[in-house]
């Protein structure tokens, strides 16, 4: 049996990674790195993961979704990058076909949505000496 009001709403981010760039094996972008640090580019590493792209075993459609968790700190905003990858076993900055990025911070109690596209126009635009 349930208590009443013992239910707290999450605190999360969701990081929702779409492409406009052709996506799966032998496409432009066959994998997909997810970055999140806390803070801002240089900040601590939370997390970093490396999803093929594509269908069958062992391979992810887009959107991929990709829950964050704030930890013990909702304050510090985090910083996450998604890099297009132009190999299955991911990739630099420095050799990326497409990036996006982003710094965001959590609301608590709420479930965010963090959208972000590897837009065609963004293909090979360097940022700050980074793709």
């Amino acid at each position: 049996m349930l208590a009443a009001g013992c239910e707290r709403p999450r605190t999360e981010l969701i990081v929702r990674v779409e492409s406009e760039v052709a996506w799966g094996p032998g496409q432009r972008v066959q994998s997909v790195l997810l970055t999140v640090r806390r803070g801002s580019a240089a900040g601590p590493l939370r997390s970093v993961r490396t999803t093929v792209l594509g269908t069958g075993t062992d391979r992810q459609s887009l959107p991929l979704l990709v829950g964050v968790l704030p930890g013990d700190d909702t304050d510090t905003p985090v910083w996450i990058e998604a890099l297009g990858c132009g190999d299955p076993n991911g990739c630099t900055p420095s050799v990326a076909i497409v990036a996006q990025r982003a710094v965001v911070r959590f609301t608590r109690g709420q479930t965010e949505e963090v959208p972000l596209l590897l837009a065609s126009a963004c293909v090979g635009v360097m940022q700050g000496g980074v793709l």
